[in-house]
């Protein structure tokens, strides 16, 4: 592995913190702050096309960059873990129209509408349970990669939300 993408996103997770939106609650660990040991997690947990996570693995009041807390995820199950913008909650939207809530999405590259209902808590509901079917059709298609010591971290991560 070469070091200097370990080095690129050290440098972005240090610019990021406690600056960027979204990520002022955040923090690094001592250890994770000295490029050698991120660099060191980085080669073990390498998988090509992976992004670091912390979300998953940390509680939503306590996001911190660690070596217990980070692993590498497929992008797409990452965005699963994202913030929500949505003042609904995650992965729900209200139309005005019918006035429903709907949960929704989006799953390679297309919008999924996960249901109605006439409340935003039933439509997180919906989307929750369509993002736990998600996440099991994510798990079988990335279960034969190279790293299975990254796979098998972040099977055993999803597990609480399967």
């Amino acid at each position: 592995m070469e070091n200097n993408k370990a080095k690129k996103i050290h440098n972005g997770i240090k610019c990021r913190v406690g600056k960027a939106e979204g990520y002022m609650d955040t923090t690094i660990s001592d250890e994770f702050r000295k490029l050698e040991n991120f660099s060191e997690w980085y080669d073990e947990n390498y998988v090509e096309g992976w992004e670091v996570d912390k979300d998953i693995l940390s509680d939503s009041t306590n996001k911190c960059y660690s070596h217990d807390t980070c692993l590498m995820v497929p992008r797409e199950i990452n965005a699963l873990f994202r913030k929500s913008t949505s003042k609904y909650g995650k992965g729900v939207y209200f139309d005005s129209r019918d006035n429903k809530y709907y949960g929704q999405m989006r799953i390679d590259g297309k919008t999924k509408n996960c249901g109605s209902s006439t409340t935003a808590e039933g439509a997180h509901k919906l989307y929750l349970e369509q993002r736990k079917v998600h996440l099991q059709e994510l798990l079988e298609r990335y279960k034969d990669i190279h790293n299975q010591y990254a796979y098998q971290r972040l099977a055993t991560a999803l597990q609480q939300y399967l």
